[in-house]
């Protein structure tokens, strides 16, 4: 459990950063002008609950606790960790496309994600729930 508590952590601390850094930077650019606060709304609303979990439940437990050393099913931990990396691929992918778009609003791009990034992001929170909750 301890290293895919860890895996899962990195993951997205890793890919989210990227997001955070790459966000920051169009926001000092002044990359989407008026748009700027929904931009920062968008991108926590889809990387935040998700990250709060894997945060979270990586923080769970002493390091030698008994919790640690469970043993996780390999099928759940890869297909969380795939789905993760899938996901937050996806929410980059609009933040990386913006420098090469010519829509008259960069918002527009990151609403069109929005729907797929919604339903996704329920199935990403089930399966890090299916690694991090254990009967």
């Amino acid at each position: 459990m301890l290293i895919c508590k860890r895996s899962l952590a990195a993951i997205w601390l890793i890919l989210g950063g990227i997001a955070v850094a790459i966000l920051l930077g169009q926001t000092i650019t002044d990359r989407y002008g008026d748009k700027l606060i929904d931009v920062w709304t968008w991108f926590t609303i889809y990387f935040l609950p998700a990250a709060t979990v894997v945060m979270f439940a990586s923080t769970v437990g002493e390091r030698d606790s008994a919790s640690n050393e469970a043993l996780i099913s390999h099928g759940a931990f890869f297909g969380a960790a795939a789905l993760s990396i899938l996901y937050l691929s996806m929410i980059l992918i609009p933040l990386l496309s913006q420098p090469f778009l010519e829509s008259e609003s960069p918002f527009d791009t990151l609403n069109k994600w929005a729907i797929v990034l919604a339903i996704f992001q329920s199935i990403v929170i089930g399966a890090l729930a299916a690694v991090y909750i254990r009967p």
